[in-house]
């Protein structure tokens, strides 16, 4: 099996990364302007972001996994695989109302169908190298709001919005005082 190059894998993380802030850019514009002009732009763009996304294996919630990564494929079609790949652990999170992420959460999955929930990082000095996905799972005008523990920082912002269904975020803590997005 081919292997797709390492900077192949960047491009695709990166074009989900544009798509989300194109998309987030639209959504701070919709207080202020008609959504109906910009509808079609609103949709072909969360199709861009569905489809790019599908490009990733999440598991669904409360399931934990520890396999060897494989290949991936995408309508039957084989995007990429790694014979060397090393074993993985995974726990995929739910959750609806306002918490402190955990220290055992990989991945959290934000419902805000009943209002917006507020999700606070734990302090970055002590999570050194950690690596989390959060992802709004509905499609309701509420806000998912990641918070950085009392002072700490999500890429120079006190503050990170997820504001559509779908749109997700992959935080790394620096070990100092803030968490990167990639």
């Amino acid at each position: 099996m081919a292997q797709v190059p390492v900077n192949a894998t960047l491009d695709v993380q990166k074009s989900v990364r544009e798509l989300n802030d194109e998309l987030r850019d639209l959504y701070k514009e919709l207080s202020k302007i008609n959504l109906s002009p910009m509808r079609k732009d609103i949709e072909d763009l969360q199709k861009d972001v569905s489809f790019l996304q599908h490009l990733r294996r999440i598991p669904p919630p409360g399931q934990r996994i520890g396999t060897t990564l494989g290949p991936l494929y995408l309508n039957d079609s084989l995007f990429w695989s790694s014979p060397n790949a090393t074993a993985i652990s995974v726990t995929v999170t739910l959750v609806s109302s306002s918490t402190t992420v955990l220290d055992t959460w990989s991945v959290v999955l934000v419902d805000c169908a009943s209002g917006n929930v507020t999700l606070t990082l734990p302090p970055a000095v002590a999570q050194t190298g950690r690596y989390l996905q959060i992802k709004k799972v509905d499609s309701t005008l509420n806000k998912a709001i990641i918070d950085g523990a009392g002072s700490d920082t999500i890429d120079d912002e006190l503050t990170l919005e997820l504001l559509y269904k779908d749109e997700a975020v992959e935080l790394v803590s620096d070990g100092t005082s803030e968490w990167n997005v990639f």
